[in-house]
């Protein structure tokens, strides 16, 4: 935490590659150096816990959605269709229970990836998620859950992130995921914003990113 107030990221001599300083695999710490006073105030979980993660840097994408060609270029991928096809029958709620999206979550991840999260990491997100700019987001179709988040937008770095994503394997035919972040693309637009997919080089996420790239802007 002291390194990330100076530098975004360390180089690793094993293998040659950045690895960024993040927080929970959600945002570079260096960038959003300003929520580390409230992470002091649980300073001993977050210890205790290993939620400051070392990450490859490559891993992480953080885009300019300014340019209005590369932006139309993105949205003739399925962005502008799973937008159509979801927000029809799909209810968001942008004020969700926190503390119930997070037990979601730590069951989300016990029942899909075998991981089980204790209570100290709920007690760090729920002193952090609560500050100003986070967003508990629940996304429902005919009542149900379909997917939940945790959005993030950043007063520091104009940033978009969703930090936590989890979602409703009954839903998968309409892409909970993948619609979540189009709609985070065409906010990130409307309100001129950087647009960050966080962690994971999905090739979808290659794909959709690909006309900002060879804009030239980031």
């Amino acid at each position: 935490m002291a390194v990330a107030h100076v530098m975004k990221s360390i180089f690793c001599l094993k293998n040659s590659k950045y690895l960024d300083i993040t927080f929970s695999y959600s945002f570079p710490l260096y960038d959003e150096i300003h929520l580390v006073k409230h992470m002091m105030e649980c300073l001993d979980d977050i210890v205790d816990t290993g939620l400051i993660i070392l990450d490859y840097s490559d891993n992480f994408s953080k885009i300019s959605i300014s340019d209005e060609e590369a932006y139309n270029k993105c949205m003739k991928n399925d962005c502008a269709y799973l937008i159509r096809r979801n927000s029809k029958d799909i209810s968001i709620n942008k004020q969700s229970n926190l503390y119930s999206l997070l037990i979601n979550w730590r069951n989300f991840c016990r029942s899909k990836f075998k991981k089980i999260y204790s209570k100290k990491i709920i007690d760090v997100y729920m002193k952090l998620f609560v500050q100003s700019g986070f967003m508990p987001i629940t996304y429902s179709y005919n009542g149900d859950i379909m997917a939940q988040e945790i959005y993030y937008k950043s007063p520091r770095s104009n940033t978009n992130y969703i930090c936590i994503f989890i979602w409703n394997k009954e839903y998968k035919n309409r892409c909970p995921g993948k619609y979540a972040y189009a709609l985070s693309i065409e906010e990130c637009k409307k309100e001129n914003r950087f647009f960050s997919y966080c962690y994971g080089a999905q090739n979808y996420k290659k794909t959709w990113m690909k006309p900002f790239l060879e804009s030239g802007i980031r």
